[in-house]
């Protein structure tokens, strides 16, 4: 119906009435001429009437697709709800807990292991680095008082 208004049908029975009701009121027939002018009016009223229900139609469609998409996004969680239980039941959340604790603890032995050999590491060279500082020294000291050590050896 909508398609008759939008392919100029109902414009040229409007146009093609309006040119009869001239015609009519030329030749004088009242009667006839206001048999006309009421078709034309209700001519009229449903074109109005065609766009009003094209409108609602277009409305109807535009929330048929609303729904449709709700329905699609509805379906895919219902598949990735269903992945993820699918997979939390296969990766257990306590034995990962457990395996994460674990992991933990080794972290914390090894990082103490380093720490305990960065330490050790670090006093054998300390210790090395007293002793030359301390011959240095001693030397030093020997030097301005004018001992000669390699003599008194």
């Amino acid at each position: 119906d909508s398609s008759l208004v939008q392919k100029g049908l109902v414009p040229f029975q409007e146009k093609k009435l309006v040119a009869e009701i001239k015609k009519t009121a030329k030749t004088g027939n009242e009667a006839a001429t206001k048999i006309l002018a009421r078709q034309l009016v209700r001519l009229r009223q449903q074109i109005v009437n065609l766009q009003g229900t094209r409108a609602q139609i277009r409305g109807v469609a535009t929330h048929t697709q609303a729904m449709y998409a709700g329905t699609s996004i509805s379906a895919g969680m219902k598949g990735a709800s269903k992945a993820m239980a699918a997979m939390n039941k296969q990766m257990e959340p306590t034995k990962q807990m457990k395996q994460m604790r674990e992991f933990q603890k080794q972290s914390s032995q090894l990082d103490m292991t380093l720490e305990m050999m960065s330490d050790a590491i670090d006093e054998t060279l300390d210790k090395d680095e007293a002793e030359e500082e301390t011959e240095e020294l001693t030397n030093q000291v020997l030097d301005e008082i004018g001992v000669d050590v390699a003599s008194q050896i």
